[in-house]
């Protein structure tokens, strides 16, 4: 959804329609990319907060022998089906 750069949304009507039978106008295109742009960081965000508060466990596990020392941390965005 958030890939379709087209002025009147093309691939978001298409889904709509093929997976859920649903006529759209360009204003309930435009709500639909909204919303998965609100969840989508959502879920970015709690994947965040789970790795702090991993991150977390395992300092207080070390007894602080980590603390000060660097954690680098990455995330590509990529999914694997």
């Amino acid at each position: 959804m958030q890939q379709d750069t087209s002025r009147d949304l093309e691939a978001v009507e298409s889904v709509l329609y093929d997976v859920a039978g649903v006529k759209s106008d360009l204003s309930a295109r435009k709500t639909v990319v909204d919303i998965c742009d609100t969840i989508a960081k959502r879920g970015g965000r709690l994947a965040g907060a789970g790795i702090v508060g991993i991150l977390q466990k395992m300092e207080e596990d070390s007894k602080g022998l980590i603390f000060g020392k660097r954690t680098v941390v990455a995330m590509d965005g990529g999914l694997y089906e």
